[in-house]
């Protein structure tokens, strides 16, 4: 038997999407760190005092009250004991030379759960846990209907939820339907804490199994620890039949090497994947940070009881990175939506993922997802291979499909809006593996998951490239000649008969950020030209063409006198079989190329570069912006961000900033901004690491000051300009209070004449730049 508790679980969910490493401060005026105080009236700079050192413990020991958040505390499972009852020993210590003396419930807490398998003829396992509470939506008696934090704490089953009144409803929300008291899997800190006095613990759970023979199911135990520091969580695998007859602690245990070669445990996503966009993975508040520990409560027991919604791993996972796709929400606007904690409202409606949904292998992957992407000669899944990472492939589940196909088993409507009505009927306990089968990487059909989601649009994509043979006539008020080809699959095609757009541009400026001085809107776009139609086939050549910009109808067409060097580029898509003017999911951009030429100066000086393509892709899989503007305007600019910058400079803007440098700070920073940067555009962007660690993004040592340009930035709005370093740090740190701080102590200049914005100098490098105060680098890694 085992013991039911009654203490809800904390369901803070802050998606994967929400910053983590923000706190929730909604201030766009700061780092994280920076305490919410006036910033200085004058030009002096602010003066912090040197950090305190606390003297180290004696003996060795320290009090869990003493632990600062500066302490690294490491953590470890050392052995597993189980007789009727289940104890776990690991080990704390703190900078490595001191041990917790007083580990106690306010500290840790323990889950523990089993894998099972599904019911019915559904294929694959799920974890159950062994502590479950009660959620109940309702409340109970008058008292708690006039509660004025709406509490509830008389709880009961009995009661015909029907006859209890929607106003008695803990959560008044059109969204929050449920009435029934629903389960939810939760955790352990009631049994019996023993310090071993050489750094390790022993906690015993509070219960004893009723037969450990008969428990030859793999269990998984999970710790979580509460101190001022940050803590990983631990998690120990082992079958309690086999732990009881070894007795060695190690033995039927993930502590010994070969327990995964005989055991299966339902490894699929590990933390490190979550992590190429999350940064780091935390949840609720923080101290939740391992992916195996996740799904000892996330599983099928647990329940939204407010929304009537599992908040099951994959169900939650999936609904949250498709949030604001979901057919609930397009069709019907109704939003995913969780009560979690306290009653907080948890909506995922703006959240999304920040590629192909249907990129599965960014997440989980196994073993046969490359056998199956090198036979198919497709692009390879970017998640850690796990052992069951396949799993998504061999053993698909209702629950799991359902998370994204909303209503196909409800309505008979697949994602693409066509009727499909086979799914109704069918149950948590239908083998889904029975038409979805797992038939291999040679010959796999269209039902088969990682056959069916794979991403065609790019996989086409793949096959061409825009090359750039030779550019010459790049002087001063010289008009470029460009020859280049396309091939696909390595072989130069005829453009001409291309179904898509190939453009070629030509950027000056290169040398200075592409900042292109005095000009303003269009004009600062350069040259840019669709090289399909003015384009000609050279003279016996295999499918190259010549670009003569002279002879092309635009201006201006010759290279301004002064430009160090300039950038000559490409862009191009192909178009898919639904390609429209209003409808391009279906479009394949192509790599974008772009190359330096010496125009006024002896030789090339390149546009710095500061950001990293690989980067971008840890989140964005294939760096693209398929939008509206770009698929009909030009073309669609992939997988170079100088491409993107060579545009997007200084002079760029209509009706507000277009600067590259203030675009994607002012998309991506959204959660912290006051304002959202471009309206219903960046409110559907969620940055899902932490928006301060500046090198999840650029190249280490590119994000100091002094600025390495000093171009006046163009607004948007007509003679308006801004100093560059108040755009950069503006486009995060947007509130009036921040404009104050950077205009009374750093001399900036918003909104004002060009004239005056390139005759000021800021100093904002006398307190942020290397090695002051405020350091940049220093102030965004707190």
């Amino acid at each position: 038997m085992y013991r039911k508790t009654t203490l809800i679980i904390m369901m803070s969910l802050l998606a994967s999407i929400v910053l983590a490493g923000c706190d929730g401060d909604s201030g766009g005026d700061r780092a994280k760190g920076i305490e919410a105080t006036p910033p200085p009236a004058s030009g002096t700079p602010p003066t912090t005092p040197p950090p305190v050192t606390p003297p180290p413990p004696e003996n060795g020991l320290i009090e869990s009250g003493d632990i600062t958040e500066d302490d690294t505390i490491s953590t470890a499972m050392s052995g597993v004991k189980v007789d009727q009852s289940l104890t776990l020993t690991f080990t704390l210590m703190v900078n490595g030379v001191s041990q917790i003396v007083d580990l106690n419930s306010s500290n840790a807490r323990f889950t523990l759960a089993k894998l099972v398998t599904n019911a019915g003829e559904a294929q694959g396992m799920s974890w159950t846990s062994y502590f479950v509470t009660f959620e109940d939506p309702i409340c109970r008696n008058q008292t708690d209907v006039d509660d004025e934090n709406n509490a509830c704490t008389t709880f009961t089953e009995d009661t015909d939820p029907e006859l209890i009144a929607d106003t008695a409803k803990k959560v008044q929300s059109e969204f929050a339907t449920g009435k029934s008291v629903l389960t939810q899997a939760t955790s352990d800190n009631n049994g019996l804490f023993e310090n071993n006095g050489d750094g390790s613990w022993n906690y015993t759970f509070p219960f004893q199994f009723s037969d450990v023979a008969a428990l030859t199911e793999v269990h998984r135990s999970c710790i979580q620890f509460s101190f001022n520091a940050d803590v990983e969580n631990i998690c120990v695998d082992f079958v309690p039949s086999e732990v009881a007859t070894a007795t060695d602690g190690i033995t039927g245990t993930s502590l010994s090497e070969m327990f995964y070669q005989t055991h299966n445990a339902r490894q699929i996503v590990t933390e490190g994947t979550c992590n190429t966009c999350h940064d780091k993975l935390a949840i609720h508040g923080g101290g939740r940070t391992q992916t195996q520990y996740c799904v000892t409560c996330h599983n099928p027991d647990t329940n939204d009881s407010n929304s009537g919604n599992s908040v099951d791993f994959k169900q939650l996972i999936h609904k949250i990175h498709f949030g604001r796709n979901l057919q609930n929400f397009v069709d019907d606007g109704k939003p995913f939506t969780i009560w979690g904690y306290r009653n907080s409202e948890h909506n995922y409606s703006t959240t999304g993922f920040p590629q192909n949904i249907k990129n599965c292998g960014s997440c989980h992957a196994g073993d046969e997802d490359i056998v199956f992407s090198q036979t198919q000669m497709i692009p390879e899944p970017t998640a850690t291979i796990t052992d069951n990472g396949h799993s998504w492939v061999t053993n698909p589940t209702k629950s799991a499909c359902e998370s994204c196909h909303e209503k196909l088993f409800t309505e008979g409507i697949r994602l693409n809006g066509e009727e499909f009505t086979l799914h109704i009927s069918y149950t948590e306990e239908t083998n889904c593996a029975g038409c979805h089968a797992d038939l291999g990487a040679e010959t796999p059909d269209s039902k088969q998951a990682n056959q069916a989601h794979r991403d065609t649009a790019i996989e086409k994509a793949l096959t061409y490239a825009m090359n750039i043979e030779s550019v010459i006539n790049t002087g001063p008020g010289e008009s470029p000649v460009v020859t280049f080809n396309v091939t696909e699959n390595g072989v130069p095609i005829d453009i001409k008969t291309f179904d898509g757009k190939i453009r070629v541009g030509v950027s000056w400026d290169a040398a200075s950020d592409f900042d292109n001085e005095g000009l303003t809107g269009f004009d600062a776009l350069n040259i840019e030209i669709d090289a399909i139609a003015e384009s000609i086939l050279k003279a016996g050549s295999d499918n190259s063409f010549v670009l003569d910009i002279s002879t092309v109808g635009l201006t201006p067409k010759t290279i301004p006198d002064g430009q160090d060097t300039i950038a000559v580029l490409m862009l191009g898509h192909a178009n898919g079989p639904n390609t429209t003017a209003t409808s391009f999911d279906d479009v394949s951009p192509i790599k974008s190329p772009i190359e330096f030429f010496a125009s006024s100066g002896t030789s090339v000086t390149p546009r710095r570069t500061v950001v990293s393509i690989d980067k971008c892709n840890s989140c964005h899989n294939r760096l693209s912006m398929v939008e509206k503007g770009h698929v009909n305007f030009h073309a669609v600019p992939s997988g170079e961000p100088l491409v993107c910058a060579s545009c997007h400079g200084a002079s760029l803007g209509f009706g507000e900033y277009a600067d590259f440098r203030y675009l994607i700070h002012g998309v991506h920073a959204t959660d912290i901004r006051e304002e959202p940067y471009r309206g219903e555009f960046s409110e559907n962007i969620h940055f899902p690491g932490d928006i301060a660690n500046c090198d999840s993004c650029h190249i280490e040592g590119t994000t100091q000051l002094p600025l390495a340009f000093n171009t006046p930035i163009f607004t948007g709005i007509t003679d308006q300009y801004t100093t560059p370093t108040a755009t950069a740090c503006s486009s995060c740190h947007d509130s009036a209070e921040a404009q104050t701080h950077m205009i009374s102590t750093g001399g900036a200049k918003f909104n004002e004449s060009y004239d005056l914005v390139q005759s000021t100098t800021e100093s904002c490098a006398l307190c942020h730049g290397p090695g002051e105060a405020a350091d940049v680098e220093m102030v965004h890694k707190r």
